[in-house]
């Protein structure tokens, strides 16, 4: 390498000149003269420029790798280092490391592109303090086309052997039927509010947290038994309780028992205080027992007053002819973990927490009454999760709390109770379990429920919807109420493609929620009725109903028996009915913007056809509306508006009898929740799979990874490739890095008929390790109708 480019021509001149008189100055001694100093050429560590082919039209959320270079120009190795991106060094592994590079080694860069569509990303490399970078650019959005909903009119569908909708179990209140809410608190604007709202909208009851409490606080401890209630003292009440439920005044008491059948399935919870014994005490001044010995379990007392409760304080059966219908759903407590271990200075043992469940249901289920045993009927649960964030912590929130649960608890649980809220304004974030996440979350349940069981437990949903903090201390607004119906909406078509594991499902939507209120203008945030005066331009204390009653009257007709429907887009959920001779299509659009949906209606004579009614449920700058439109027929095509459902119904002229019948069972893997090392294989099988001559197979793949981490793994089924898109259910969980921590949701992929066995074997691999593969399930289709 030539001197000149680390000297000027003048520093090499001078140099030149000394040597040369150092050498003519010999003295006048006969000594040999010095020799110079040696001239010390520092290493050359700053290479030739270099740069890499920008990249166009790439893929969303995959990696893409850059052209490979050599890099000259240097004599020694040469720090280097990298920002946005990895590299690789003739040909190894990929890394983001600072390390060093040689003269003419060769690098190779790697980058994650964008989820969103035509947005750029860069990596830049620096080697010595040159720089240069390597760009990838997403392709365009493509031109919109519009979504295909085919409805098969002449195909029942049944999911594991269910095709009903349930009105009891899906078009639910978070309130009983004897409430004070319908009858004694404030004035309102409906002369008979519950009869009105009940069957105008067709509406059950669904879940009691306060009741049992207050007849707690009625009760005295027993002088002999400290910490246990005076059970001759609950008896006596409970007679009275029983006798003023039929014998109370009226017009109250009449309208109770005109409802009481929408009260048939009821769930009743407990609250944690003062059941948690802590030492928290009863309106009577006493606390629950918190002695826990062999004999006497911890959470003893708790259990036999929950038991006797059930037992004393309902009506017995055909030879009673006192007091309101029985529970069905015992909750054993109300979110226990968020107060007891997540916001606690002192954090309970959740293994202690899980086993006061076991205790609990025991006492329930012991409980006599004239020496027989009288709660056998009721259905236990738990843990009523209020958060089942399962991906936190690298998964170690799922295997410390409802994997632990399972374990402990599972094989004295009827059910499974969980809480699903979206969280559209939670402070700077935006996080959503509707769609992907939430299908995640069963699957995942369901899973290791069979793994660990032998069976899935089914489920109870006694809340859901959105919780609006942002908005939590500001007065009512028709945006807090648009946010959780859109939720509502897109959360129950999880529950609903679920018939055969889902036991109740409870939208959080209080009656009046009076004890909540903050202030005169900062009520409990989601109620159905609001007063006159909170709304703009209105004015008065009669209680009317908020825009929350829109969800119900979207919904209030819909009943029978499924028919088969596809989708050609993930995010538009759908849902078609069949009773009689009136048909319902629902479809809810998961999606930011709205949608145009194109339908194609399947197997239907037009002439059937006598009148369409079509609502639809969407928001303008925030505000619910909830339009109706009359046709002569069914409309070729439908735009939903942004996190929208519309409802088609369909006015038959005669009823309908499909004469086939397309079925979906579901499998399970005895694998799940698998680590993810980069470039290493995962195995999972899916055994004795029913198989149809006109089958449709969908994979579910659930994942729990970093956002900069892939979807897209190397996929086998049977040793047939299987393409993924890495779209799913819902929208954009990172948004932007405001949405959730990381992903978790389930991608599901299509799987040829004739690639199916029954016995099959998935394998995939991923280019980057991280995360986990939380559980894989298989859905079948039998008898698939052709189009």
């Amino acid at each position: 390498m030539s001197l000149l480019k680390q000297y000027s021509l003048t520093q090499v001149t001078v140099i030149a000149c000394l040597s040369l008189i150092l050498a003519a100055c010999g003295g006048g001694g006969s000594g040999t003269p010095d020799a110079p100093p040696p001239v010390i050429i520092p290493a050359d560590t700053t290479p030739n420029t270099f740069s890499f082919d920008a990249i166009e039209n790439a893929e969303r959320n995959t990696q893409v790798s850059s052209n490979q270079i050599s890099i000259n120009g240097i004599d020694s190795a040469t720090n280097i280092s990298i920002s946005g991106g990895e590299y690789s060094i003739n040909g190894g592994y990929f890394s983001s490391s600072e390390s060093t590079i040689n003269n003419n080694d060769t690098i190779t860069l790697r980058v994650m592109t964008s989820a969103d569509f035509a947005t750029q990303v860069s990596v830049t490399l620096n080697i010595g303090g040159v720089s240069g970078s390597f760009s990838v650019t997403t392709k365009e959005l493509p031109p919109p086309t519009n979504t295909t909903l085919n409805v098969y009119f002449n195909n029942t569908y049944s999911i594991n052997g269910v095709s009903s909708f349930e009105r009891s179990k899906y078009i639910t209140l978070h309130a009983s039927h004897t409430e004070n809410d319908w009858f004694n608190v404030g004035e309102n604007e409906s002369d008979d509010l519950i009869t009105d709202f009940v069957e105008t909208y067709d509406v059950y009851f669904g879940r009691d947290t306060g009741g049992m409490a207050w007849q707690l606080g009625l009760l005295p401890e027993d002088p002999n038994r400290l910490g246990f209630i005076d059970k001759a003292a609950a008896s006596n009440e409970a007679g009275n309780v029983r006798w003023s439920y039929n014998n109370g005044p009226s017009p109250r008491r009449d309208k109770q028992i005109q409802h009481e059948d929408r009260n048939r399935d009821m769930i009743v919870a407990a609250q944690l205080h003062p059941y948690w014994p802590d030492g928290a005490v009863t309106r009577s001044g006493w606390s629950f027992s918190t002695e826990d010995s062999l004999q006497t379990p911890f959470g003893t007392a708790t259990g036999e007053y929950m038991g006797t409760f059930l037992a004393e304080y309902f009506n017995r059966g055909q030879a009673d002819s006192l007091g309101q219908p029985k529970p069905v759903y015992v909750e054993v407590i109300n979110e226990p973990l968020y107060e007891l271990v997540s916001t606690a200075t002192n954090p309970e043992s959740i293994t202690k927490i899980f086993e006061f469940h076991n205790t609990v249901a025991k006492q329930i289920r012991q409980t006599t009454f004239q020496g027989s045993l009288v709660n056998q009927d009721l259905k236990i649960g738990g843990y009523t999760a209020a958060f089942p964030d399962f991906e936190k912590d690298n998964f170690q929130r799922w295997r410390k709390r409802d994997q632990h649960f399972i374990d402990i608890a599972g094989e004295n649980m009827d059910f499974l109770s969980i809480h699903l809220y979206d969280f559209p304004i939670f402070g700077s974030q935006q996080m959503y379990r509707s769609g992907a996440n939430a299908e995640a979350t069963f699957d995942m349940l369901e899973t290791y429920s069979n793994i660990r069981l032998g069976h899935t437990l089914p489920f109870v949903i006694s809340e859901y919807g959105a919780q609006t903090h942002n908005l939590n201390n500001s007065p009512w607004s028709p945006r807090k109420d648009w946010l959780n119906m859109r939720s509502t909406n897109t959360l129950l078509f999880s529950f609903i493609n679920r018939p055969h594991l889902i036991d109740k499902t409870i939208p959080f939507i209080p009656v009046k929620a009076e004890w909540g209120r903050r202030s005169e203008t900062v009520p409990y945030p989601t109620r159905l009725m609001r007063q006159k005066f909170e709304a703009a331009g209105e004015s008065g204390e009669q209680w009317v109903y908020s825009e929350q009653v829109k969800f119900y009257d979207l919904w209030k007709n819909v009943n029978g028996e499924r028919l088969y429907s596809t989708s050609s887009d993930l995010d538009i959920q759908h849902a078609v009915y069949v009773d009689g001779s009136n048909a319902y299509i629902v479809i809810n659009n998961l999606e930011l913007e709205s949608d145009v949906i194109d339908i194609n209606i399947v197997d239907l004579n037009p002439a059937m056809i006598t009148t369409v009614n079509v609502r639809h449920l969407y928001a303008i700058n925030d505000a619910p509306i909830l339009s109706e439109q009359i046709h002569g027929n069914i409309p070729q095509s439908i735009e939903i508006g942004a996190f929208g459902t519309a409802v088609i119904e369909v006015e038959l002229s005669q009823s309908l009898l499909p004469e086939n019948n397309t079925s979906n069972k579901k499998y399970y893997s005895g694998d799940y929740l698998q680590a993810i090392t980069a470039n290493s294989t995962l195995q999972f099988d899916i055994n004795n799979v029913d198989l149809s001559p006109q089958g449709q197979g969908i994979l579910r793949l659930s994942l729990g990874r970093d956002h900069n981490l892939s979807l897209s793994p190397v996929l086998s089924f049977n040793a047939h490739t299987l393409a993924i898109n890495p779209d799913y259910r819902g929208i954009e969980q990172n948004q932007g890095a405001s949405g959730r921590a990381s992903f978790y949701g389930t991608l599901e992929i299509p799987v040829p008929n004739e690639w199916i066995e029954s016995e099959n074997v998935i394998k995939l691999s991923f280019p980057d390790s991280g995360g986990y593969v939380a559980s894989i399930t298989f859905e079948y289709i039998s008898n698939v109708p052709s189009q």
